[in-house]
């Protein structure tokens, strides 16, 4: 969790490839979902939201945090909103009286979509580039070189999985969600459902 020394310092350089602020005070934008994706699919980074495009905090309605936090987590795990499914949890703080939360989005090592659409993050701008094949290609070239998530091995069984770790994912994703369909399927189905292949 940030302090509020580290987010006053945030908010007071603005934003940029790292770091973007929201007004949302009481319900969750379609911005910060492509702002997540951007992020996810570039060098990761901070949303705040409660905070005006100035860096200013407005806080957040108190009686909407709660739904606006089950929104976030709920849109990020839902494959049919977010692909692939993100679990991310926003931080609640108070600063100077006023609610904001944040989250702290990681670099990706796949590259992701929301509502069908893939965004990548230049500057401090959020971009929808689902039109631009080349630009699409090359995110999926850049996530490629930085992982094995993509590559094919061919003599992997489903006996060569660590039983634990699917243990292990469960019980992170229970923590967000205790009705994730994941939760309900087999090892072999949670598998194909994050697109492992044969």
């Amino acid at each position: 969790m940030l302090s509020t020394d580290k987010i006053k310092d945030l908010l007071s350089h603005g934003e940029n490839k790292q770091v973007e602020f929201k007004k949302c005070t009481d319900k969750v934008s379609a911005s910060v979902y492509e702002t997540v994706c951007s992020f996810l699919n570039a060098e990761g980074g901070y949303i705040f939201l409660g905070v005006d495009d100035d860096g200013t905090i407005l806080g957040i309605n108190p009686k909407c945090v709660t739904d606006m936090t089950k929104s976030i987590i709920n849109t990020l795990n839902n494959p049919e909103q977010f692909l692939p499914p993100m679990p991310i949890t926003p931080e609640q703080t108070e600063i100077d009286g006023k609610i904001i939360l944040y989250l702290n989005v990681p670099e990706s090592e796949q590259v992701h979509r929301y509502k069908n659409r893939f965004y990548d993050r230049w500057g401090d701008a959020d971009n929808d580039v689902s039109k631009h094949t080349y630009l699409v290609k090359n995110m999926f070239m850049r996530k490629e070189k930085e992982s094995s998530e993509n590559e094919v091995f061919p003599d992997v069984t489903l006996e060569d999985m660590d039983e634990e770790s699917f243990k292990i994912m469960r019980s992170h994703i229970s923590i967000h969600n205790s009705n994730h369909p994941w939760l309900s399927m087999t090892n072999e189905e949670f598998l194909r459902s994050l697109f492992w292949g044969k």
